[in-house]
């Protein structure tokens, strides 16, 4: 392979040592339009919580999508020309690319390009910390990659015709490959299975036990995890970050002397989630399906919480296979000076879980749904 690609190594490597610079592509397409700049913020937070500073942001519309590249020739060139300038530099696309795009783009570039599924799965390789969470991103992982070997391979022959059945190098090692993450497939699928198992058991017991289930649920960054704490008294890792917390959690919250309940925290929506994803985290959705109230987080204060808590409730009808009963939190209203105890409603409260706002507000209503 040529020195030139030598670099195209794992993003979470590069990430470890040095920050990396980066160009965001956000193709204009479709109805894609209204959302833009809002989505362009969140990318540009994602590649920030990688160690990623992105120095140039291009809004390119897209009217006829480019077979080779997805984007226009113009924009391939005008890429070109900067990553020569800036050959450490990665290229980041806010949208989903096909393997052939993303392939092709490379080889034109010389760059490692991203597209949105790997910057998220990326992060959750870096923040998952339990057995189970590491399982379900590795997962993830694998049947991304599998639908991609052909990138890894494109220097090497490929299978020629002719006569006889020995087929190019090239073709050989692909197969390989697709064995050998089949095999790793299959062998983390049998994990999860009983990690699955054992937490279908401990909900069973909550079950027989009549002990009522509280949902945490909300998109990324929404203080879900520091209401978590609130509620339970743990200390669940909280950062100002995409996808602080991956793992679910349980904890016990005594909403008074004779109510108490078990809170779970959930891993963080985003809009797009990548199917892979939600795919490998659906066993610890499952908590969201059985649980006897969801309560949705939405952070107030976010300029676009009307989009997060769309995307979070288009994730939930995916999720969900019954009613639940639903409380929506509108956290962080201290910060935009909205007074806790006025404009709620019996579905509907306002709070400021970091300064423990409307919390005892909150119990009450679970208690109330609960009983």
């Amino acid at each position: 392979m040529s020195n030139k690609f030598k670099y195209l190594k794992k993003l979470t490597t590069i990430a470890k040592n040095k920050p990396v610079r980066a160009v965001i592509v956000a193709p204009v397409y479709k109805n894609r339009s209204g959302a833009i700049n809002s989505s362009i913020e969140e990318t540009y937070k994602l590649a920030q919580s990688l160690n990623i500073e992105p120095f140039l942001f291009l809004k390119p519309k897209i009217k006829k999508i480019n077979k080779k590249y997805f984007i226009g020739e113009g924009l391939v060139s005008y890429l070109e020309s900067v990553a020569k300038d800036n050959p450490e530099c990665i290229i980041i696309f806010n949208c989903e690319l096909s393997a052939a795009w993303q392939r092709n783009l490379e080889i034109k570039l010389c760059s490692k390009i991203l597209d949105r599924t790997e910057l998220i799965l990326d992060i959750f390789v870096n923040r998952a910390r339990s057995f189970e969470g590491k399982l379900q991103v590795e997962l993830a992982k694998l049947k991304h990659e599998s639908s991609r070997l052909v990138r890894v391979w494109t220097h090497l022959e490929r299978q020629k015709g002719g006569i006889g059945l020995r087929g190019g190098p090239g073709e050989k090692q692909i197969e390989t490959d697709r064995r050998i993450i089949s095999r790793k497939i299959v062998t983390v699928e049998k994990k999860l299975k009983s990690v699955v198992k054992t937490r279908s058991l401990h909900r069973s017991l909550r079950i027989r036990g009549k002990v009522p289930t509280v949902a945490l649920v909300g998109y990324t960054n929404a203080g879900k995890s520091t209401l978590f704490n609130k509620l339970t008294k743990k200390e669940v890792l909280i950062k100002n970050m995409p996808f602080a917390s991956l793992d679910t959690t349980l904890g016990k919250c005594f909403v008074d002397n004779e109510c108490s309940c078990v809170v779970i925290d959930t891993v963080g929506f985003i809009h797009d989630l990548p199917k892979e994803l939600l795919n490998a985290f659906r066993s610890s959705l499952e908590e969201v399906n059985t649980a006897d109230l969801i309560i949705h987080v939405l952070d107030v204060s976010d300029p676009n919480f009307s989009q997060h808590r769309e995307s979070t409730n288009s994730i939930l009808a995916e999720v969900l296979t019954r009613e639940v009963p639903k409380i929506e939190v509108y956290n962080k209203a201290d910060i935009v000076h909205c007074p806790t105890n006025i404009n709620s409603t019996n579905d509907r409260l306002y709070i400021s879980a970091s300064h423990n706002l409307g919390v005892a507000e909150l119990k009450i209503k679970i208690k109330d749904f609960l009983h």
